[in-house]
């Protein structure tokens, strides 16, 4: 992901101060998500338009990386991490 031009809104003495111009490449995103999803899914037809949907999911294995630059300030940061979830929706 990428974001251009910057303004700041709350505190005069942060960054963004004076404002960066929208044509001018400001941040960067770039993020990594992997797992191993163990889960399964239903659906109930209730009546004939009404549908009532499940969902449960348990993952053993999650791993995630990021990188967040700040282009102006030369500024990376690199984020890693692992670990494992549920979900019931």
């Amino acid at each position: 992901m990428k974001a251009f031009g910057c303004t700041q809104l709350a505190s005069p003495f942060s960054v963004c101060v004076p404002p960066i111009l929208n044509s001018v490449l400001a941040f960067t995103e770039k993020d990594t998500w992997q797992s191993i999803r163990l889960g399964t899914a239903a659906d109930f037809h209730v009546l004939p338009r009404v549908k009532v949907s499940a969902d449960a999911a348990y993952l053993p294995y999650v791993w995630f990386n990021g990188t967040d630059n700040h282009v102006l300030r030369s500024l990376v940061s690199l984020r890693t991490a692992t670990g494992e979830a549920c979900s019931l929706t």
